[in-house]
């Protein structure tokens, strides 16, 4: 039987209680808890006095915004039917106003965001060589693959022919790519002609 600590039934039970209002079913399956076991957590927590529930920051948030627009008498009324104090409630809304007021801190600055920019330049000027490097060796490959598979000559000579600035990088081509050295791909493919 799995045993969970009390944080994380606060956390779920705040879910399923007022202003969140959770489903069982849909906090069962994000949680992977068992409906029973939800439910059972919920009977106890309605059991306690409001004052000890715990509420998640969006529920908190959810309550900011619901009171928003009330008068004091509202507010009040709803704060009584959903266990909360009205201090509390304006700690949640000074909070949120805080949280939202400082979006300078999570900004990046000017310099920042320069250097930002000149580095996703770079990093796509290298993947477009890249890229290009690439579609070279693998055409290089294949004119390889083909003078392989038909002419007898050696693998210098096929590897100058087709651009490789040596055996061993064509050698090290066809191992990475094809996963087999081009000794191995002419004893399986090579078909020689008439006359060779």
């Amino acid at each position: 039987m799995a045993r969970y600590g009390q944080e994380f039934k606060d956390r779920a039970v705040a879910r399923l209680l007022p202003p969140e209002s959770a489903a069982v079913e849909v906090a069962s399956r994000e949680l992977g808890v068992a409906v029973a076991t939800l439910e059972r957590w919920r009977a106890d927590a309605m059991s306690m006095p409001a004052r000890e529930r715990a509420w998640t920051a969006a529920a908190r948030f959810e309550a900011v915004l619901a009171t928003a627009a009330m008068d004091e008498a509202s507010k009040n009324a709803w704060c009584r039917e959903n266990g909360v104090y009205p201090q509390e409630l304006e700690q949640w809304r000074t909070a949120a106003t805080q949280a939202l007021a400082e979006p300078e801190d999570a900004r990046a600055t000017h310099r920042e965001t320069k250097a930002d920019r000149r580095r996703i330049k770079e990093l796509e000027r290298e993947l477009r060589r890249k890229e290009k490097a690439r579609a070279i060796e693998k055409i290089r490959l294949e004119q390889a693959c083909r003078l392989i598979e038909t002419r007898s000559q050696s693998m210098k000579m096929i590897a100058l022919a087709c651009g490789f600035s040596s055996e061993e990088v064509m050698r090290r081509a066809f191992l990475r790519i094809l996963r087999v050295s081009p000794a191995d791909y002419r004893e399986r493919f090579f078909t020689p002609k008439a006359g060779q």
